[in-house]
């Protein structure tokens, strides 16, 4: 072979090299990829208006935005979003400066006739939300990019509502959600086993090359599959997985887990309008029958600790003075007999999937049968809505990090005054009414503080929600997922790495 064959020869085999090299980086350039999300259940709704749901929220959240976001400490900071700054000319005014060259996922421009749309459709909707904008009288686009909002009187918590009201795009004449917003991410399927997302190339901010582009949502059904999922890689992220399947995690090398401090209370609720609950000495009683530290250690796996009231301790308005009940059967059984309820027998109604047997254990040690009673998270939701349900164990998440939002939505008395139109326990307390109102409208942060605190012990007091434990929130994600959170409680997947 002379030298002119050979160099030719080497040249042919460095080109093919080359190409074979290069075709390599642009296959892995071109990568998709993709994370699988395993959820307790779907969304309840993709109408970002219909429910606040902590699940739901952490689905949507990628879909849409709000005006004002959190920053990712747990004290309520207003953060810019969709609206880059306000001001509040005056108590009952607020305008804001919305944010230009936002588009929605079909490419409408973003623009303040949009934002006013929303919250007007939220006022006029039968959704949870609707309560926390019954305070505005008149919603103005002022010019393309500037919202004025005016309210009946002083509304200090405007800017947490903003925080949980997802802007959307439209909806069809036949009310069926068209699921476009703002967000990093926008649907790309949905049907009864899952919820897929596909990233949005045209999203306001940058986004990191190694955020995923296709993200999955997929229900886990039981403790047992969670764990099998997130193990054969199935899943990559478990969102609020079982308690004993986090502990397991914990010692799996191939996975990582997260907690953050939690907004949310379990708790029992008891209607007062409805017999045996009628009478405060059968409430008093649950109260007392019930270790909650039990309930923390075996339910939650030490994953949570006692509550004492329907807001954690990160809450505006917490009040420290109420201490967690100490369970006292003794004294639990003088009331029972007292009321003349000597033989009770209950039906607890919950969410399927949750754990409630120590519950009942409890319950039936001081004397009282316990039917169980579980259902889907959809229909139990609709029955509570109806006032259907007098005996309840379920949550209660603080969106807002305020005590007022959580007094108006489980307290005040429905239909009575701005705020919340939805009472779950059918309970009335005029007294308890003027001070949620006064609180909620006054922007001294000490008086209001006190007023909160006040209206807290009252409920205490009552009895009609018995709190049982403030649980952490808990994630779990196989090693080549990177999370950066900048929530305090959602998992957006803007923040998530995929190596």
């Amino acid at each position: 072979m002379d030298i002119k064959t050979i160099k030719n020869t080497l040249f042919i085999l460095l080109l093919f090299s080359f190409i074979v090299v290069n075709g390599c980086i642009v296959r892995r350039a071109q990568r998709i990829t993709r994370v699988t999300i395993g959820i307790p259940y779907l969304p309840i709704s993709l109408d970002p208006h219909d429910f606040l749901e902590l699940v739901t929220s952490n689905v949507l959240a990628n879909i849409y935005e709000p005006l004002v976001t959190f920053d990712k400490s747990l004290v309520f900071n207003p953060s810019p979003n969709l609206a880059l700054m306000w001001d509040t000319p005056t108590e009952n005014e607020w305008i804001f400066h919305l944010r230009k060259g936002v588009k929605f996922h079909d490419g409408t421009p973003f623009n303040a006739e949009i934002a006013k749309k929303n919250i007007k459709t939220v006022i006029t909707s039968e959704g949870i939300i609707k309560g926390f904008f019954t305070h505005v009288s008149e919603v103005e686009s002022l010019d393309n990019y500037t919202l004025l909002i005016k309210t009946k009187k002083s509304y200090v918590m405007m800017l947490n509502a903003l925080q949980i009201l997802f802007i959307k795009k439209d909806v069809m004449g036949d009310k069926r959600v068209v699921p476009i917003g703002t967000g990093p991410y926008k649907l790309a399927a949905a049907d009864a086993k899952n919820i897929i997302l596909e990233r949005n190339e045209n999203y306001w901010q940058k986004l990191d090359k190694l955020t995923p582009k296709v993200a999955t949502f997929v229900s886990t059904s039981s403790p047992d599959t969670s764990f099998k999922m997130i193990k054969t890689a199935k899943v990559d992220v478990l969102l609020f997985p079982p308690h004993n399947i986090f502990v397991k995690a914990t010692k799996d090398p191939e996975l990582k887990t997260h907690k953050k401090v939690g907004i949310s209370v379990i708790y029992l609720h008891l209607r007062p309008d409805t017999k045996p609950f009628d009478d405060i000495r059968v409430r008093k009683d649950i109260d007392l029958d019930l270790d909650r530290e039990e309930i923390a250690k075996k339910v939650f796996h030490g994953l949570a600790i006692p509550a004492s009231q329907l807001v954690t301790h990160h809450s505006f308005g917490y009040n420290p003075s109420l201490k967690p009940t100490k369970r006292d059967l003794e004294l639990a059984k003088k009331l029972l007999k007292e009321s003349g309820y000597d033989n009770l027998s209950l039906e607890l109604f919950f969410r399927e999937g949750r754990d409630i047997s120590i519950i009942a254990k409890q319950l039936e040690e001081a004397g009282i049968k316990v039917t169980l009673r579980p259902l889907k998270a959809k229909d139990l939701h609709v029955l509570l809505m109806k006032g259907k349900i007098p005996f309840y164990y379920g949550g209660i998440v603080n969106d807002t990090a305020d005590s007022g939002g959580v007094l108006e939505a489980m307290v005040k008395s429905k239909g009575q005054g701005e705020g919340l139109s939805f009472n779950f326990v059918g309970y009335n307390n005029s007294e308890l009414d003027t001070i949620i109102e006064r609180a909620n409208s006054t922007f001294n942060k000490m008086e209001r503080k006190k007023l909160l605190q006040k209206a807290l012990h009252i409920v205490s007091e009552e009895k009609i929600y018995i709190p049982l434990v403030a649980p952490d929130l808990l994630f779990i994600l196989r090693k080549n997922v990177e999370w950066k959170s900048t929530h305090p409680y959602l998992l957006l997947l803007k923040d998530l790495k995929i190596h």
